[in-house]
């Protein structure tokens, strides 16, 4: 019984992928990844309300111009 929970235990453990980065759909070997954790830090990107990120996904005019607002710091509170 305890060779079968040790190799049950173990399997469960191997067959978890590594994720230890903010979003749980970008893994540690993804091309992007460090570049993806930087700008997180950086509070330059969030990702989307499930907590994902879209590693692969395109991004849109809102999405890239709301990023380089963010890069840039500039104050978007105002109103026009």
């Amino acid at each position: 019984m305890k060779r079968f929970l040790s190799f049950s235990l173990t399997f469960v453990v191997m067959s978890i992928p590594a994720f230890a980065g903010s979003f749980p759909d970008v893994p540690e070997d993804h091309e992007n990844y460090e570049a993806i954790e930087l700008l997180d830090e950086r509070g330059i990107i969030n990702g989307y309300e499930d907590k994902t990120f879209g590693p692969d996904n395109s991004v849109n005019r809102a999405e890239a111009m709301k990023m380089i607002l963010e890069a840039l710091k500039v104050d978007t509170s105002g109103s026009f």
